[in-house]
């Protein structure tokens, strides 16, 4: 019964996540046919691949991709954690090294 359960929540993300793809991708498509000079630049918080590739290349089509979870990471690191603990902070090395090239 559990096993259902999140089978089931699984494909409810699943099929949310092909439609906010679906929408995104047009929401691009459309800026760029309305104005073809606009820049589309997406605020990635989760490392979602393929934001700034283009849609041949099975991407969202976003001109650039604005990658918060670092900026993010270092607020968290300077206000939370006291300077003689970062070097028990092992999560700078993922945080810093999980971002890719488009």
């Amino acid at each position: 019964m559990i096993l259902a359960i999140i089978a089931d929540h699984y494909l409810i993300f699943a099929m949310l996540f092909m439609q906010l793809r679906g929408y995104l991708v047009l929401a691009n498509r459309l800026t760029h046919s309305i104005c073809p000079d606009a820049i589309t630049i997406a605020e990635d918080i989760s490392g979602m691949p393929g934001l700034a590739l283009p849609e041949s290349e099975g991407g969202y089509g976003f001109d650039y991709r604005f990658a918060m979870g670092v900026p993010d990471y270092w607020i968290k690191l300077l206000k939370d954690i006291k300077d003689d603990d970062w070097q028990k902070t092992g999560s700078r090395v993922f945080t810093l090294d999980r971002n890719r090239g488009d």
